[in-house]
């Protein structure tokens, strides 16, 4: 049976629909990954930046800390004596060897009184501003107290009841603090658990170790019992040495110590020059020792030599 015509709907036209390739979805794509790498390439010039930045202000930093330490440096130089006094019949001479960092290394000469000069060679614990202070402290409340005392105990025992309140035993001094007689020639020593003062006399070198320790450590009383004087005549020809550890501590490449042994055979051998010789001498054999190693502490040395 075939279908009435007219009962027959006209079907609708199919609908024509135009499939374009997804250009978008490839432009989007395209424009997300380019985005993608430009961040990144962003992050990498933005990291670049921030660590030459951070180079930059390490540099800065490390200039600005030595620019620091070189006007430290140089106050600390200022801060010693600007000549040698002059005592009749006595050589005194004097040789001060900063290292590269700031250190507390210190020497003076002290007008005690008309007839009496002190002589002081301190070595502060430590390095750096910290150490330079307190060698200031030290320098200040020596040049304080001393006036008109002719006992360096006495000089001492104030020094340490000024200062011990202050440094509180985180530092410390170790010093020898000398009144020399200008007209006889008779010296008081006091020791502060520094370095022994080296004595090259008619009968040999003599260590002259007088008990002491240093000046901050304890605020009085085991330092005022423990502290003693001794004293000595200086003759025609006899020689005193008094040095810091940069001295004994001096090392060479193979980290060898000068050590004490030269220092006798020296002033033995050369007592009888004159002190700048006899410096001169001494520093040659440091030198010598060192090779091309560095300085890494001051070297400090006082030498007086009673005139024939």
């Amino acid at each position: 049976m075939k279908p009435d015509k007219k009962k027959l709907k006209k079907l609708p036209k199919p609908l024509k629909t135009k499939i374009s390739p997804p250009k978008l979805k490839k432009t989007t794509k395209t424009k997300e990954l380019s985005s993608t790498t430009l961040s990144k390439k962003l992050s990498k010039t933005n990291l670049a930046h921030q660590l030459s930045k951070a180079s930059k202000e390490k540099k800065d930093l490390l200039e600005q800390h030595q620019q620091e330490l070189a006007k430290a440096n140089k106050i600390q130089f200022n801060l010693l004596p600007e000549q040698i006094p002059k005592v009749p019949g006595i050589d005194i001479r004097v040789h001060y060897q900063s290292s590269k960092e700031v250190g507390g290394d210190y020497y003076d000469f002290i007008p005690v009184s008309p007839e009496h000069l002190g002589i002081v060679v301190a070595d502060v614990s430590g390095k750096g501003i910290p150490a330079a202070m307190v060698m200031a402290m030290t320098r200040a409340s020596l040049r304080l107290l001393a006036r008109k005392i002719l006992s360096p105990k006495e000089t001492l025992i104030r020094v340490n009841k000024f200062l011990a309140k202050d440094i509180r035993g985180m530092m410390f001094v170790t010093l020898i603090y000398m009144i020399l007689h200008i007209h006889t020639k008779e010296i008081l020593i006091c020791n502060a658990g520094h370095n022994p003062l080296l004595f090259k006399g008619e009968d040999g070198v003599q260590i002259i170790n007088p008990p002491g320790i240093a000046v901050g450590l304890d605020l009085g009383e085991r330092f005022n019992e423990i502290l003693q004087e001794q004293s000595l005549t200086l003759q025609p020809g006899d020689r005193i040495l008094a040095y810091t550890d940069g001295v004994t501590e001096a090392m060479n490449e193979n980290e060898e110590e000068f050590g004490e042994e030269p220092l006798v055979e020296i002033i033995e051998k050369y007592h009888n020059k004159k002190s700048q010789k006899f410096l001169n001498i001494l520093i040659e054999a440091i030198t010598q020792h060192q090779g091309n190693a560095e300085q890494h502490d001051d070297i400090t040395i006082l030498t007086m030599y009673r005139k024939r």
